[in-house]
């Protein structure tokens, strides 16, 4: 099984160190573009929350939907008006089983239409074991899923684009045996077309990778991080935002799981809080059409216009009393 929360060695060492970084971090450093909001979904419940950039705190919206009791939300990404795709996984006590493709509906809470995934590759067609990852950018959807050593042949981690008619993903790179790496989530940068995935393995710990499909590297700058990225995505101004937490294999103190920005240029966060309340949350996105930038420059300009205008007002109506006066005399 390599459900994403069960990183070991180095990790849970440090996870003090890690949870330090919730309290101290500023909540003023978070920003986000007017008019874009972030969703969360809980793992278990299914419950979508608002998170609010500045705090961490969670605004549930809507109540869920019925799922299987070890179906656990794993990725979901939408469109500016809400709308777009989630994968969940089910596990048993073996590992994972299956995974699906969902529509989600980040304006009322919903994900509904569960198809069973499989995955292409080349001529052969595979069980998705599990979907970690998910990208929702311009009408395609790109997705990471997995097939895990039942058969001795080894464990494949199989990264291409989504038939969401089919539930199919049409794999363009795969990573196997020795070069397996699991993967948490991935985003795309809006402002660059770079597509991002967040590793989370006993291998290679918490990392972020360039993934470039149809590619002989598909990996490049595998950059260590500080805190996981369990869930990711851009905002429109190019921004990376990020669920994330304590690397334990138990996280049931506060403070465990929370909200953060990734500096992709540092691998550092400059802002992080704990989600109020308390959630498991793989699953992250923002959504929203961005309004125009309305910052203090421009209100500066617009008064500097308008003393402008009424002090051209003022001296056109001082030339004007002064010819009447003329005229009269």
């Amino acid at each position: 099984m390599r459900k994403s929360r069960v990183l070991t060695g180095a990790l849970v060492a440090g996870s003090f160190t890690v949870a330090s970084l919730f309290a101290a971090a500023p909540a003023s450093a978070a920003t986000l573009p007017d008019g874009q909001q972030i969703t969360v979904v809980d793992d278990f419940s299914w419950n979508f929350y608002f998170a609010n950039p500045d705090t961490a705190a969670l605004t549930a919206v809507g109540s869920g939907s019925a799922h299987d009791e070890f179906e656990n939300v794993t990725a979901i990404d939408v469109d500016n008006d809400g709308y777009g795709w989630a994968f969940s996984s089910t596990y048993d006590q073996e590992g994972s089983s299956s995974s699906a493709l969902f529509r989600a509906d980040a304006n009322t809470g919903t994900l509904t239409d569960g198809k069973t995934m499989s995955v292409v590759w080349g001529e052969t067609d595979y069980p998705a074991d599990e979907c970690t990852a998910i990208d929702y950018t311009d009408g395609v959807v790109l997705g990471i899923c997995y097939d895990y050593d039942d058969d001795g042949e080894g464990d494949y981690a199989f990264i291409g684009t989504v038939d969401t008619d089919g539930a199919v993903l049409n794999a363009a790179t795969v990573l196997g045996d020795e070069g397996f790496i699991f993967f948490s989530s991935m985003a795309v940068d809006p402002t660059d077309g770079t597509t991002y995935g967040f590793t989370f393995d006993d291998s290679h710990g918490v990392r972020i990778a360039i993934l470039n499909l149809n590619d002989d590297y598909p990996l490049l700058n595998l950059t260590e991080m500080t805190l996981p990225a369990f869930g990711a995505d851009f905002d429109s101004s190019g921004q990376l935002w990020i669920s994330t937490g304590v690397p334990t294999p138990a996280l049931i103190d506060p403070g465990d799981n929370g909200l953060a920005t990734l500096d992709l240029d540092t691998s550092t966060n400059p802002f992080s809080a704990p989600f109020d309340p308390q959630i498991d949350a793989e699953a992250l996105t923002v959504w929203g059409e961005a309004l125009p930038a309305t910052g203090p420059g421009d209100s500066t300009a617009i008064a500097a216009g308008a003393a402008a205008f009424l002090l051209l007002g003022a001296i056109l109506a001082v030339g004007a009393t002064s010819r009447r006066r003329s005229t009269s005399a």
